[in-house]
């Protein structure tokens, strides 16, 4: 499992970035559609096949709302500037 989470995002481009992503997942819940429901590889449900099996994809979008922290979800691969990291390695070095 992942997640991506950016917990400094700049509010006014919330609403463009949201549109993009729920286009972009739909354009690839389009293609995992097509390639998990393949007849080549669907069971028919004739006498002699093997048990079928289940497995499926899920995507969503979400936002946290204010106060809300989303980063500290497992998994999640938090967007952080540069800067940061650099000063949380400054912090651990022996002075």
């Amino acid at each position: 499992m992942r997640r991506i989470v950016n917990t400094r995002l700049d509010p006014r481009y919330v609403p463009m970035l949201r549109r993009n992503l729920e286009e972009q997942a739909e354009g690839l819940a389009d293609s995992q559609a097509d390639a998990l429901n393949d007849s080549d590889h669907t069971l028919t449900g004739k006498r002699g096949e093997p048990e079928p099996a289940t497995l499926g994809l899920t995507l969503y979008v979400f936002e946290a709302q204010r106060g809300e922290e989303a980063g500290g979800m497992p998994g999640a691969d938090v967007g952080r500037s540069p800067t940061s990291r650099r000063g949380s390695k400054r912090r651990n070095r022996k002075r």
